[in-house]
């Protein structure tokens, strides 16, 4: 988001929205056999700060990234959840959950679009101009 600065890599961008993503996914379901309060808050603040960190020309992945991080980040979390203790239920249940996020899809998507348009807009492209040498010309 600096200008001075390049930005991080689009990895970088999956990584910072990923992992508080799952946190967030692993607490709730522990504790409210659900995707509650703390996976939302996690997920838009990992969002949120993957979107200001990406470099320019990766801003369309963090852009599509939301659905794709939460479902991984869902599948994960069912499973550490389950080894633990802490859920119980099968592919079913899983599958409910996954519908259940829906919205929390729709919003993230809808916060790092936003994002990613005003960065669009607020940071345009740097156009190249092309060096001015001050001797002669070395091809002549």
């Amino acid at each position: 988001m600096l200008a001075a600065r390049p930005g991080v890599a689009w990895w970088v961008a999956v990584l910072i929205a990923f992992v508080p993503t799952v946190i967030g996914v692993v607490v709730d379901l522990s504790v409210n056999n659900d995707i509650g309060v703390i996976a939302w808050v996690l997920t838009l603040l990992g969002v949120t700060l993957a979107a200001l960190a990406v470099r320019r020309h990766a801003l369309f992945t963090v852009m599509v990234q939301p659905p794709l991080v939460v479902l991984a980040a869902l599948v994960i979390g069912y499973v550490i959840a389950t080894l633990t203790g802490g859920i119980t239920g099968g592919v079913l249940n899983l599958g409910l959950k996954l519908v259940g996020t829906f919205p929390l899809m729709l919003v993230a998507t809808a916060v790092a679009a936003i994002l990613g348009v005003v960065r669009l807009v607020a940071q345009p492209l740097r156009t190249v101009s092309p060096r001015r040498t001050t001797g002669s010309p070395s091809h002549l």
